[in-house]
């Protein structure tokens, strides 16, 4: 979803991913077997502020909820992020 205005725009997106299957592979044995990794959800939230002309602000929140969450097996998803910034154009 998203919100624009003269000076604001803003958006709000969420990510639904369901159970799905990896392979796990033993790095003593070697063998491989198939897991099932959990379903998770993802909202991140973004907004920048355009005060005067040639200048912009903007902020982003990533894994706005603190969803915890693996995309490949073993390697734990980023949790809460922020991040903030200005633009200026010459």
């Amino acid at each position: 979803a998203g919100y624009r205005s003269k000076f604001i725009k803003g958006s709000l997106t969420a990510s639904f991913v369901g159970n799905r299957e990896d392979l796990y592979s033993d790095p003593v044995t070697f063998s491989n077997r198939n897991v099932t990794l959990r379903g998770y959800t993802r909202v991140d939230l973004g907004v920048s502020v355009a005060p005067v002309p040639r200048l912009t602000f903007t902020a982003q929140i990533e894994n706005l909820f603190d969803a915890r969450y693996q995309e490949v097996l073993g390697y734990p998803a980023p949790l809460f992020g922020f991040r903030a910034g200005a633009a200026i154009e010459i």
